[in-house]
């Protein structure tokens, strides 16, 4: 039981590793930006008793996030949004770990060693682990390379060691997860008795003929609704107006955009820096680049379609051509033709790494000196050199390459393309021939390269790019907030508010059913910020907030909260669905009259029924899992009802989606037979999912689960 020492073991590394390195981090931010002061001592969610603590969930993310970049490559950035549902991720599974906990306690469960071990090294190895420490070349999975793994886990640098805890983490969740619903789901059984049904609904086809009275031959001006019945509906339908909590708000928006002035200024700017770079000589051009760009030179060749589209012009033109200045993506560009080169755009490589005491993140066990390294290294590179021995090549990265997370795939780091790796490693693999070794330095140390294929040589260009932003002062975002400012000062009511509004001809913006876990708002990419203010309980209906800053999107936002739907209110009030309500009751008197029309032609002949209103007589085959009907869409009251009639037998009126019908079936069939194991199959899967879904939201409430994310992110 090698494995579960081990990773009984990270358990608390994992906690220290990845916890104790965010204390300051929470320690300098007890207070909550968003919630006038408040101190952050509220647990993120409670169970029962039982809380959850912040420093679990700072955890939990950094899990998530290390698994992630596991899977798409550690230089991945998440957006702001992607963040956020991160947060949300991992606060779920907090919670339903907790839970499932308090599960398991009670019904006496437990995960084995023997299971622990078997998700590693055993039978049942965890789809991704049998991924990442499969042999490529092979494609075998060995679990004495997990184990060996583990055995060197100490010895490797804290990344490696935070991935490691990362993977663990998620795939003992994830069984701990399985295995409770698994037993769970054992308790279900579906009756022969119901399978059977099944198959009749999907066989049983019957070919029925419909009359069918459209609602919109009747004119909604033609309908009169009062109060009353809209009333009568809502109270007879409340099922339909049920509800999570949510919040309205009402906000406005002040632009943060460049005055003339600043456009100006910025205009004056580019012609300075075109005229410099069109008078410079070409050693000082990237001195100019990095004087008058935002984004300084690179020396990296690029392929024309790297570049903003109107650069198209630019190739095969000739050294000094510029292009410019234009505007792209909201800059202005200036762009000049220093070179061209026919190279590859992409390498594919692998190598070896040499380190030593003090090189950028060499392992703390790593004793050897620099001379040390490069002697070692010059001694294999001068031997794979004169053997060119591939198999050589991966025993020597097994034996000496200190880059573990590459260990792994035999020293191959894949397909790059030029600029993504650091610049001396960059320059190396693509000046060496495909086929061949070299050798370089860099921060990291001393790496033996083999270069196993590039891709077929293109056109690229060494450019240089004045990239200007066309940004505003800070003189105008700070005359923009001043009048963001000035509006939330004079609106200290929802009347003020309103009024303000009106008399500045601001634009006022609605976002409505706002949810908790929410991130954007109409109009707002990232409203995250007023979305915790509008939450916050300090934050009562109709108050007016201080300004959001957020100039990320180049805005300043005044919020309202207009409404608050409570957690203890489930249901939408009359007054807010009042006229969502309107259709459905217009609908229902119409159906009245169309009812009434087709009573009163007192015929039991669907023929004679159709000619005396003047309707038409459709024909078309339907089983019960039927979702619509040919003309007329969606109606699965009339396919329920028709379904179960009996043949030749005229229906009463149905009040369906869009008309009200009378049918008839006029013929019944079996058709071919569905497989009943594939079908007690198909539905056992929707009822586990389902039982499944609906069990996690019971337990939430049987475990009173409060959750505050809004105090935190």
């Amino acid at each position: 039981m090698a494995v579960i020492e081990k990773i009984r073991k990270r358990s608390l590394l994992l906690l220290i590793a990845i916890g104790g390195a965010m204390v300051l981090f929470i320690l300098s931010d007890l207070l909550w930006k968003g919630g006038g002061g408040r101190r952050r001592i509220d647990p993120i969610a409670k169970i029962s008793n039982e809380a959850i603590n912040y420093q679990e969930f700072d955890n939990k993310i950094a899990e998530q996030e290390i698994f992630i970049k596991l899977q798409y490559g550690e230089n991945y950035n998440f957006s702001p949004e992607e963040k956020h549902q991160i947060n949300n991720f991992a606060l779920e599974q907090l919670i339903n770990e907790k839970i499932i906990d308090k599960e398991f306690k009670k019904a006496n469960i437990s995960i084995s060693d023997a299971e622990i071990a078997s998700l590693f090294t055993g039978k049942l190895v965890h789809p991704f682990i049998r991924q990442i420490f499969t042999d490529p070349k092979t494609g075998q999975f060995d679990p004495r390379v997990v184990q060996n793994y583990l055995d060197n886990l100490e010895t490797m640098t804290e990344d490696q060691q935070k991935q490691w805890y990362a993977i663990e983490g998620v795939v003992l969740d994830e069984h701990k997860f399985q295995k409770y619903f698994g037993i769970v789901s054992k308790a279900y059984y579906l009756p022969s008795k119901l399978i059977n049904q099944k198959l009749n609904d999907y066989n049983n086809e019957r070919t029925v003929q419909l009359m069918g009275l459209k609602y919109s031959t009747i004119g909604n001006d033609e309908i009169k609704v009062s109060d009353e019945d809209l009333k009568k509906y809502y109270d007879e339908h409340l099922y339909m107006f049920k509800t999570d909590p949510f919040v309205d708000i009402d906000f406005v928006v002040f632009d943060i955009l460049p005055s003339k002035k600043d456009l100006a200024k910025i205009e004056a700017y580019i012609k300075e820096a075109y005229d410099s770079l069109r008078n410079s000589s070409p050693e000082r051009i990237p001195i100019v680049v990095n004087q008058f760009s935002k984004i300084p030179f690179d020396s990296v060749y690029v392929k024309i379609t790297d570049l903003p589209p109107q650069a198209d012009t630019l190739t095969h033109a000739s050294k000094g051509t510029i292009l410019g200045p234009y505007q792209y993506n909201n800059a202005w560009y200036i762009t000049s033709i220093l070179d061209e080169k026919i190279i590859a755009d992409s390498v594919k490589a692998k190598h070896i790494l040499i380190t030593y005491k003090g090189a950028n993140r060499s392992n703390e066990n790593v004793t050897r000196t620099k001379e040390e390294a490069e002697k070692l290294a010059d001694s294999l590179y001068n031997i794979l050199k004169s053997t060119k021995d591939t198999n050589l090549f991966v025993q020597f990265v097994k034996n000496y390459s200190d880059d573990q997370g590459s260990v792994q795939t035999n020293g191959d780091l894949g397909w790059f393309t030029e600029g993504t790796m650091i610049k001396p490693f960059n320059d190396a693999c693509f000046a060496t021939p495909a086929g061949q070794y070299t050798k370089v330095e860099t921060d990291f140390g001393i790496h033996i390269i083999y270069v196993e294929k590039k891709t077929m040589p293109v056109p690229k260009y060494l450019v240089a790019n004045i990239v200007y932003p066309i940004e505003p002062s800070s003189e105008t975002m700070d005359s923009i907030y001043n009048v963001a400012n000035g509006f939330a000062i004079s609106a200290k009511t929802a009347k003020d508010f309103e009024n303000q509004i009106t008399e500045k001809g601001y634009n006022k913006r609605s976002a409505e059913r706002v949810k908790k876990e929410d991130f954007t708002i109409p109009g707002i990419e990232n409203g995250r910020e007023i979305i915790r203010w509008a939450y916050n309980k300090e934050t009562k209906v109709g108050t007016v907030s201080a300004v959001f800053d957020l100039t990320s999107e180049n805005k300043e936002v005044v919020a309202l909260l207009k409404y608050r739907q409570e957690s203890k209110k489930p249901y939408l009030t009359f007054e807010r669905v009042k006229e969502e309500i309107r259709p459905f009751v217009i609908k229902e008197k119409k159906a009245d009259i169309l009812v009434k029309k087709i009573n009163d032609a007192k015929t039991n002949d669907l023929l004679a029924l159709t000619q005396k209103l003047n309707a038409q007589l459709d024909t078309t085959v339907i089983t019960f899992n039927s979702y619509s009907l040919q003309f007329y869409g969606p109606e699965p009251k009339v396919i329920g009802t028709m379904s179960i009639i009996p043949a030749q037998k005229i229906s009463d009126p149905i009040r369906g989606e869009g008309a009200v019908f009378v049918g008839k079936v006029i013929e019944e069939h079996q058709r071919a037979n569905i497989d009943a194991n594939a079908l007690r199959m198909q539905e056992a899967q929707m009822h586990n999912s389902k039982v499944n879904y609906e069990l996690t939201n019971s337990l939430k409430k049987v475990y009173k689960v409060i959750d505050n994310r809004t105090l935190y992110y």
